[in-house]
């Protein structure tokens, strides 16, 4: 009641009241009031502490550590990578199993269980992640990203790794899976830095 006896009383009659000029002066009062009085309590520097914060330190910290003793980090890093382009297709999948649902419908709190074994060949095993995804469809058939979670090195016996992972999804629904191979290594800032990426179903 209290904000449309403001708005009956105070603010549509300023905002429609006009003057010779036709300019609603009352109306422009209040707003440069509040310009005077409000705007000054509202800054940048919030924002500007969060894109410190989040990006400009983490980027100049990660920036002074791959530039230190003659680049060495960056050197290094960019030597793994064309090493792994090289040899990231040797990669074989000897076996993979889901413990796969009837109807794709997942219950939240309930584990289910997915194992695969590679062969990684010459590429160190550490430098190798596996993890399942789970997605739902929304109503334009687009996939979203719901859950995932990365196997773990169980055995290894050569060059052949078993790998297992227990995904306990937080929702329930009706979901799609996939599992994935992608390279990993201490000085990626992310998964989106390195190209490789291989799907295995």
């Amino acid at each position: 009641e209290t904000i449309y006896n403001m708005l009956e009383y105070e603010i549509v009659p300023a905002y429609y009241s006009f003057n010779e000029e036709n300019v609603p002066t009352e109306w422009m009062s209040f707003v440069k009031n509040t310009m005077v009085k409000i705007a000054p309590e509202f800054t940048m520097k919030r924002q500007l502490d969060d894109y410190c914060e989040k990006y400009y330190n983490k980027l100049f910290n990660r920036s002074k550590y791959l530039n230190n003793n003659n680049f060495k980090v960056a050197k290094e890093l960019a030597l793994w990578k064309r090493n792994m382009t090289d040899s990231w297709d040797t990669i074989e999948v000897l076996n993979h199993s889901f413990e796969k649902p009837a109807d794709n419908i997942y219950f939240s709190g309930k584990s289910y269980k997915a194992e695969i074994v590679l062969d990684v060949k010459e590429v160190p095993v550490e430098h190798v992640g596996v993890e399942l995804i789970f997605t739902s469809m929304d109503k334009n058939g687009q996939y979203n990203y719901v859950d995932s979670a990365e196997f773990e090195l169980v055995s290894r016996k050569g060059s052949k790794c078993y790998f297992v992972v227990d995904l306990v999804p937080e929702k329930a629904g009706s979901f799609f899976y996939g599992i994935r191979l992608y390279p990993k290594h201490k000085d990626l800032p992310h998964k989106q830095d390195f190209y490789l990426l291989r799907w295995i179903e």
